[in-house]
């Protein structure tokens, strides 16, 4: 106010404050809306939008995938198919992951899954389509596994006590409740109760049913997230674990066959270019152990520490 009428008396400054509105000053600005996060507790499957294949061993891949998808969608057009395929995306373990432009029929799904399977040498007899679908791990602690009268507590009596309840009444199960004893007292006859359940890709489901108590053969527990640890990804480009081919830094590929500079899609061509039976890509090499065995293996010890941060990192640097 001073600096808008300077030289005034500081009677007069009072008395201009003392009969300002005050309440006419602007609001301040609302705070930016916090991120919304999932629950750790959801599992994400595959996309509707999606089809997610795993190739048999004697599948060939083709020498161009762009070739592919433009011949592919041209059978659909031809076919007056609704959408047609974005990319095709090439896994570590023979998987393929066709990716369409919206959610399709089963009959487009077919059809696409067939033309490119073709350009694969290979049909869908001997493709193993995968199905996996969106799901969130709950739980409920110290949850009784005996009656008052000793008799043992099964999934299905805990299945039936959990539809009950009127939020749980109408929700559908993955698979039956299970019990999960404490490693360090497995004869206790409290355990926690795991529970898988069908969901959306925003947890709705999860959000729903968390926060419910729900009565076991008279004692009340809560629902609880069951915290599913993050599992570290493969490069399908380098076969490092940590990070995908998205943002892989890595000069030249390597081979999940023999850990060569080349891509595993082309191990049978380099194979036949070779004149000495012991040459190494006639022997399996893992890129990340020098193990004897494939780098996608589930044997070897860096897939088995997809889950566990801290150990992958001690093998990273080893």
């Amino acid at each position: 106010m001073s600096r808008e009428l300077p030289g005034a008396p500081r009677d007069t400054l009072l008395n201009i404050v003392s009969q300002s509105d005050l309440t006419t000053a602007p609001p301040p600005l609302p705070s930016a809306p916090k991120p919304r996060k999932r629950p750790a507790c959801l599992v994400k499957g595959i996309r509707a939008n999606t089809i997610a294949t795993q190739l048999p061993e004697q599948a060939v891949a083709p020498s161009s995938l762009p070739a592919l998808i433009y011949s592919a969608n041209a059978a659909l057009k031809n076919a007056d198919a609704t959408g047609h395929i974005k990319e095709i995306l090439q896994g570590v373990r023979r998987h393929i992951t066709i990716v369409f432009d919206q959610v399709v029929d089963d009959n487009t799904s077919a059809l696409t899954l067939r033309e490119v399977l073709q350009g694969f040498k290979t049909t869908t007899e001997a493709a193993h389509v995968l199905e996996r679908t969106t799901y969130s791990v709950l739980k409920f602690n110290a949850v009784p596994t005996i009656t008052s009268d000793g008799r043992p507590i099964s999934a299905q009596m805990a299945a039936t006590c959990l539809s009950r309840h009127p939020e749980w009444k109408n929700i559908q199960l993955l698979e039956p409740p299970r019990f999960v004893h404490n490693k360090t007292n497995p004869a206790s006859f409290h355990a926690t109760l795991q529970v898988k359940v069908k969901d959306t890709n925003k947890a709705a489901t999860a959000t729903k049913l968390l926060g419910t108590t729900v009565t076991f053969v008279g004692a009340s527990r809560k629902c609880q997230p069951w915290t599913v640890s993050p599992t570290a990804r493969q490069c399908s480009t380098c076969l490092k674990w940590g990070h995908t081919a998205y943002v892989c830094c890595a000069r030249s590929p390597s081979c999940n066959q023999c850990s060569g500079n080349h891509l595993t899609a082309h191990h049978v061509q380099h194979m036949s270019t070779c004149k000495d039976v012991h040459c190494t890509h006639f022997s399996i090499l893992c890129a990340n152990c020098n193990g004897p065995h494939h780098a996608s293996s589930m044997s070897c010890d860096f897939f088995k520490a997809r889950s566990s941060p801290g150990q992958l990192q001690k093998l990273q640097k080893m």
